[in-house]
């Protein structure tokens, strides 16, 4: 399956996501074979890789690859795409051979407003790719339940349901999605057992998705 981790604002955390569950995968289903692709100017998806690779860490990254995706993606059971944060040729042909997109969006007025652009956009090339599905995720939110921009952010969600699927996972803001990278790990390795379960219950989504 190809996902692509996808927004057009940039800061809503993509490239987090991306590395938080391809740990997942390695640790959760360790036979699969995964190819990373990052597309990102900034490169952090590609750059904890190769940090990693010192302690092991085999998975092959492709750098600005944007084309022939699919064929590159033969003998892998996961190809995580980290596409960068803009309207672009390349994010519609990447999008165009994806199964699934993930856009992140941050409870706040600005992500929300972003978020509706680049769904049309999404839902337009899936005139293309019968087989494209979008799955939007709140990310960095509130760990207070009570918070009112989550609340708000839900009930805006609402009126995509027909374009999108949302995530019933809500990330949170918790320091071990940082600190873990800083340290060259995803949470999956690290002792925060809470965003560790939120990273799987959001790869659990998004194989349920995928296969469905």
């Amino acid at each position: 399956m190809i996902i692509t981790f996808t927004t057009r604002k940039g800061g809503a955390g993509k490239s987090t996501l991306a590395v938080h569950v391809l740990g997942a995968i390695m640790r959760e289903l360790p036979l699969a074979k995964i190819l990373a692709i990052d597309t990102d100017p900034q490169g952090d998806f590609s750059e904890f890789i190769s940090d990693r690779k010192s302690n092991g860490y085999s998975v092959p990254v492709l750098s600005h690859q944007t084309t022939n995706i699919k064929r590159q993606s033969n003998g892998y059971d996961f190809v995580l795409i980290d596409l960068a944060g803009r309207d672009s040729k390349e994010a519609v042909s990447i999008l165009r051979e994806s199964d699934l997109a993930i856009v992140p969006v941050r409870p706040s007025s600005f992500d929300l407003n972003s978020l509706g652009y680049w769904l049309g956009r999404i839902e337009a090339e899936k005139t293309e790719n019968l087989k494209l599905q979008t799955l939007v995720i709140i990310n960095a939110a509130s760990s207070n339940a009570l918070n009112k921009e989550l609340k708000e952010t839900k009930a805006a969600l609402v009126s995509i349901n027909d374009i999108a699927h949302i995530s019933n996972v809500v990330i949170r803001d918790r320091t071990a999605y940082r600190a873990s990278i800083a340290y060259s790990k995803s949470v999956h390795e690290w002792t925060d057992s809470k965003a560790k379960a939120e990273i799987s219950l959001l790869l659990k989504n998004i194989i349920e998705l995928v296969n469905i």
